[in-house]
């Protein structure tokens, strides 16, 4: 019986589990606008002397936490 009731316990929770919160895709942002705009900033930024290390242009929702390092 205590078996049972574990194994009963266990099922449910892990279900539970399956139903978790939905993966947040990044999805690039292709506006010719913003990338124009990112490309004159680089270039005075290059005349300063700084660097692009990295470069990613993401869509960005407002209800969904992204992190920027």
């Amino acid at each position: 019986m205590k078996n049972l009731l574990i194994f009963t316990f266990l099922l449910f929770s892990g279900s539970f589990s399956l139903r978790g919160q939905n993966v947040i895709r990044q999805a690039a942002c292709s506006d010719a606008g913003i990338a124009r705009q990112a490309d004159s900033l680089k270039r005075l930024f290059a005349q300063d002397g700084f660097v692009v290390v990295k470069e990613a242009s993401v869509t960005m929702e407002s209800e969904y936490e992204m992190p920027v390092i």
